[in-house]
């Protein structure tokens, strides 16, 4: 087994540490908003809505960009922002003007864009396109695959994500408990709805290539369920879910490795399975041992 002193040697390794830890983070952190807010299949329907937007932009950059990588970060990320922003909208407009509920919305809305996504798969696998070869590896991600350029995309996103949910943070959180409030307290709360569920997109989609389109919910469900066992404010929530996502992904990704070359999102999945066990008996407020 690969000793901890050896992982962090290799720049290979690092650059995979580095690069899952920011998703950990990020995700994580911004997954408080959709916990409590009540909506957390919410991240499973952007994950997966995802898929055609992913699959899009491979095959649009692969026709019209020969030279260009149609695997690059940036690209993946454009595609999945477009089809995720797509679903949440098409998600709150049918909930809001119809009888059907919002679960039952995402449910449908999650499953047409899966669909679709995968119509679109099955056309790249069968076509000549160079750079088809793995393309199905985007769906659960390999995080062994993540370049310079892709460490750096997610780094930078991070950044502007906690930067402008720190600065929205006021009017973010009335929003989530009250909106009618935060409308009444002169909020633009018709622009601040989709800027809020925009950063949860990019949050959740720029995972894409190292933990998957299938996986993502983990990262913005489990920390915050996690983090709620010990938190009263949500801004503790927020800070503690953002460290259980960062530290269960650098946890699996030296597993993934010193277990030999195991993928590493399912082993940061079930990492973050022991941190909702561990919370579940041990939480301060209501835990077994509560």
């Amino acid at each position: 087994m690969i000793s901890v002193i050896d992982f962090l040697a290799e720049f290979s390794y690092r650059r995979t540490l580095f690069g899952t830890m920011a998703i950990g983070a990020t995700c994580g952190a911004m997954g408080t908003f959709l916990y409590l807010r009540r909506q957390a299949l919410m991240s499973d329907v952007i994950g997966h809505a995802a898929t055609p937007g992913v699959m899009a932009a491979f095959l649009l950059v692969s026709l019209l960009a020969p030279g260009a990588d149609p695997r690059a970060l940036p690209v993946l990320v454009v595609g999945a922002l477009v089809s995720g922003l797509a679903s949440v909208w098409l998600s709150q407009a049918i909930a809001r003007h119809t009888r059907i509920g919002i679960d039952a919305t995402m449910a449908v809305v999650l499953s047409l864009f899966l669909g679709g996504g995968l119509v679109i798969l099955q056309v790249i696998q069968k076509s000549t396109l160079p750079g088809k070869g793995g393309i199905q590896d985007l769906m659960f991600g390999n995080a062994a695959t993540l370049t310079s350029l892709d460490v750096a995309t997610i780094a930078v996103s991070s950044v502007i994500i906690l930067a402008v949910a720190g600065l929205c943070w006021r009017p973010f959180v009335l929003m989530t408990f009250d909106e009618t409030e935060a409308r009444i307290q002169g909020w633009p709360v018709r622009w601040l709805t989709p800027a809020l569920f925009g950063l949860l997109v990019v949050a959740i989609v720029m995972g894409v290539k190292a933990v998957g389109l299938i996986l993502m919910i983990a990262f913005a469900v489990f920390p915050p369920a996690a983090a709620r066992q010990f938190t009263r404010t949500t801004l503790a929530m927020f800070v503690l879910s953002g460290a259980i996502g960062a530290a269960a992904a650098a946890i699996g990704s030296y597993l993934s490795i010193a277990l030999g070359n195991v993928p590493t999102g399912p082993v940061i999945v079930v990492v973050l399975g022991a941190f909702i066990g561990v919370s579940m008996l041990a939480g301060s407020r209501t835990g077994v041992r509560a």
